[in-house]
């Protein structure tokens, strides 16, 4: 899975992108805890993006048990305390069945700093 960082959201008005498998076996190396918090502080793209299908096998198979992937602190434009890096599709099916908190791995910025790629 792969995290844009374009446009509105990029960093440094620079594009580039982070590889969501790395922070998740890097969240596993170091044994992080996910946490649980309030989905109205997490910064995401738009929910009606039509990439988010909820007739299809991502939203369905979508399990909002497993942690997504937030970073504290860095910059989006909705200027919320966290920027979402992994688990729309759980925040989506999350707000559908009245869930407020979800649970994710949360990184500071300078962590997440280190995982992006620049095209």
């Amino acid at each position: 899975m792969i995290h844009w960082l374009v446009d509105d959201w990029s960093i440094n008005e620079i594009n580039a992108y982070i590889d969501c498998k790395e922070v998740y076996d890097w969240a596993k190396y170091k044994r992080m805890v996910p946490e649980m918090i309030m989905i109205s502080d997490i910064a995401y793209v738009s929910l009606n993006d039509p990439k988010i299908d909820q007739e299809g096998s991502r939203y369905i198979n979508a399990e909002i048990s497993l942690p997504g992937i937030v970073v504290k602190g860095m910059e989006n434009p909705n200027y919320k305390p966290y920027r979402m890096i992994d688990g729309r599709h759980r925040i989506l099916k999350s707000l559908n069945n009245n869930i407020m908190e979800i649970k994710v791995y949360v990184l500071e910025r300078y962590q997440a700093l280190k995982f992006i790629k620049y095209n």
